[in-house]
């Protein structure tokens, strides 16, 4: 096997490995989390039960009612019977054991009845028991959801990885170029999977935040409640997301990933001019567009690319600020040119190029400011159409988007 195959697998099976690392330690986290939550509810009802003066039984309905997810009541009797004091799936439709009775009175236990369920026990006398149980079908089914999003996040990173690390060594013949391209690119892959397991852990943080403060049963406002799961909702998308972006990437490192086919670019460019003269009618606006310029690419990924520069435009710089748009063939290739009278980028950031994770603008937070994949994607874009994406300073004294495409010859 040759040494680039040897190096590129050996990469893929790293990022993989840390991915599935991270991944695995943050959906046990957050199962043990949801545990816990369900655990304080159930012994909180037990010792309630065990310790009422009034009668457990009546006790027992006021609290299946109360229960800030569905719980149900399970008699045991003298005999061993067992008598379902609520409609619940959750409810044992068997008496437990001997040792599983005498664990569930120290501690809360998981058992099939025969769906999963954790139970509680509470004890009334000397051989009769009220059982508190609930259904882990939730945690299960949320566990499920979260191994698909790692294994996808993971796929991602492998693709990623390979696709970078053997593009790199082919292009690379002599053993010491090889050795140094290497160092270069073990410290660029590890920032990487820094930054995106950085990312990944955000949104997870915040969710166990949540969890934790729910658990304590505290929150009893439900508008308060629905703001806490709406939080936590928006977080998971932000993670979804994230993996997509990830994704995109991925399939946009692969020639073949997407059909293309002969896109007149002056049109488009036109419309979204139109669009923010419509948007923005104070904005200054002067334009240079030559017709009929057509290039070869995929449409819809060319359009995601041409709107989101013009979405940072709206985004990131005053209404006022002057924009000019410029759109010519020189000799082979198609040259389109966006510039704004913004505040521009940091002079560090023109020099370094488009990197992942990058924001620029610091005083955006990371809900309104995205992955920070968007520059990525719009470089991976340019690439599979076999132009370029550059960053420059702008005349105006905002930042100016240089793009270079093959013209169409097929025309």
């Amino acid at each position: 096997m040759k040494l680039q195959t040897r190096l590129t697998i050996t990469v893929t099976l790293i990022i993989a490995f840390i991915a599935v690392a991270i991944g695995g330690f943050a959906i046990l986290r957050s199962e043990s989390v949801e545990l816990n939550r369900l655990d304080s509810v159930l012994v909180d009802y037990s010792t309630q039960l065990a310790t009422t003066e009034d009668d457990p039984l009546m006790l027992s309905q006021f609290l299946v009612d109360d229960s800030p997810f569905p719980v149900a009541m399970t008699y045991l009797t003298p005999d061993g019977d067992v008598v379902q004091l609520s409609d619940s799936e959750s409810g044992l439709q068997e008496a437990p054991t001997k040792q599983e009775l005498i664990e569930s009175i120290a501690h809360p236990i998981s058992l099939d009845a025969p769906s999963p369920v954790r139970m509680s026990a509470a004890p009334l006398g000397d051989r009769d028991y009220l059982l508190v149980s609930t259904s882990l079908e939730p945690v299960i089914s949320n566990r499920a959801d979260q191994i698909k999003l790692l294994s996808l996040f993971t796929l991602g990173m492998m693709l990623l990885g390979f696709l970078v690390t053997f593009v790199f060594f082919r292009r690379d013949s002599q053993l010491a170029n090889l050795v140094t391209a290497l160092e270069q690119r073990q410290k660029y892959m590890q920032e990487f999977l820094g930054d995106a397991s950085h990312e990944l852990r955000t949104p997870l943080t915040v969710i166990k935040g949540y969890v934790e403060l729910l658990s304590t049963n505290n929150v009893t406002d439900s508008a308060q409640l629905e703001r806490y799961y709406s939080r936590m909702g928006t977080e998971i998308e932000r993670m979804e997301g994230l993996i997509r972006d990830l994704l995109l990437i991925a399939e946009l490192s692969e020639d073949s990933s997407r059909e293309q086919e002969e896109f007149n670019l002056s049109s488009a460019l036109q419309h979204q001019i139109t669009d923010l003269e419509h948007l923005e009618p104070a904005r200054p606006i002067s334009q240079s567009v030559e017709s009929d310029v057509s290039i070869v690419c995929s449409p819809d990924l060319m359009v995601r690319l041409l709107s989101n520069v013009f979405s940072n435009i709206r985004r990131h710089t005053p209404i006022e600020a002057p924009v000019n748009i410029s759109l010519k063939k020189i000799r082979t290739e198609v040259v389109l040119i966006i510039e704004d009278g913004g505040p521009g980028l940091p002079a560090d950031a023109y020099s370094a190029g488009i990197q992942f994770f990058q924001r620029f603008d610091q005083s955006r937070s990371r809900e309104s400011g995205g992955s920070g994949l968007g520059m990525s994607i719009m470089r991976g874009i340019a690439d599979s159409a076999g132009g370029t994406i550059e960053l420059h300073p702008s005349t105006l004294g905002g930042l100016a988007v240089h793009m270079t495409f093959p013209i169409n010859t097929n025309k």
